[in-house]
This record gives C-alpha cells, structure tokens and sequence, in this order.
C-alpha cells in the first residue's frame, strides 16, 4: 500500500468526519430548545488594548455588545437595550439541546418577557464557512473512488474545519 492511497483513504475519511459534524450541528439546531431561567451573576465589557500616539498603550472599550454571565452560561447582547438588566435579575435562556448554544435570552419586563437584542452569532459574518464545508465534505464524498479528487476536497475540508473551530475558539 502506497503513501497515494493512504493519503486517499484519509481524505475520505476526513470527508466523512466533516459531513457528520455538520449534521450533527445542524439537527442540534432543528431540535426543540431547552429553556431554563437562570440568575444573572454579573456582566462585563470587552476592553482593547491599542498602541496609541508616541507609544503609548490605551484601553479602550467595546461600546457595541457586553457579555451576562448566569450560572451556567456566558453570552453576550447588545449594549444598549431598550431594558436595563443588573446583577440578580431573572433571565429565561433557550440553549440548543445537545450543544448548548445559547439561541434566545428574555427577562421579564412589566409582566411580559422581552427579547434581549443579540447581533452575535456562532461564527458572525463568517456564517459561509459551515456552508463552504458542507459543500466540499459532499463533493468529497461523491468523489471518494477519484484518488485526486477525495484527496483535494478532503484537504480543503479539513482546513475549513480548523478554521472554523478556531473561529470559535475551541483551541
């Protein structure tokens, strides 16, 4: 068995793993949500740190979004809500059920729940990426018997996948 067609067998098998993962991710997002209201036990802002004028290092803060820690869970929303929210507040959370990626997070306001407005997502702007994944796992799969084909897309697969979970800061 040459160095060729363990390269192939390994792209196939890549092509499968990513394909698997995807499908995974995305019937955890189909699924029913789990909802569960937890305590809101604090919430920070993200701060840079920038070089400015003469060398000078300033921090400076992100006005856009802050982040609510709970419990169990740590999320970020909009800074600027139409609703204020504190430490010890109440907070109904619908998470993913086999993830646990926070989807919705509402508090009581007046009696009725409000939606907390959230621009964030799992990959931001770069939602494209599971897209571009899901197509080159697939062709590599539909091409698994062509040698250079399983091998290319098998390739570009698994630099998506690395991508991807650094995006998300897995490693």
């Amino acid at each position: 068995m040459n160095t060729y067609h363990i390269a192939h067998k390994i792209a196939n098998a890549i092509s499968v793993i990513c394909f698997l993962l995807l499908f995974v991710t995305g019937l955890d997002l189909v699924l029913p949500r789990v909802t569960v209201q937890e305590t809101i036990q604090g919430k920070w802002q993200e701060v840079y740190s920038v070089k400015g004028k003469h060398s000078v290092r300033k921090e400076i803060k992100n006005d856009d979004r802050e982040f609510l820690v709970t419990e169990n869970h740590e999320f970020t929303v909009d800074y600027i809500q139409n609703f204020s929210c504190k430490p010890g507040d109440l907070v109904q959370i619908s998470t993913t059920p086999l993830f646990g990626f926070v989807r919705e997070v509402h508090k009581a306001k007046h009696g009725e729940m409000k939606l907390f407005k959230r621009r964030s997502s799992l990959l931001g702007n770069y939602i494209f990426l599971p897209y571009a994944l899901l197509f080159t796992s697939v062709i590599g799969l539909i091409n698994y018997k062509d040698s250079q084909q399983a091998i290319n897309f098998g390739s570009g697969s698994l630099v998506l996948l690395v991508l991807i979970l650094w995006m998300m800061k897995v490693f």
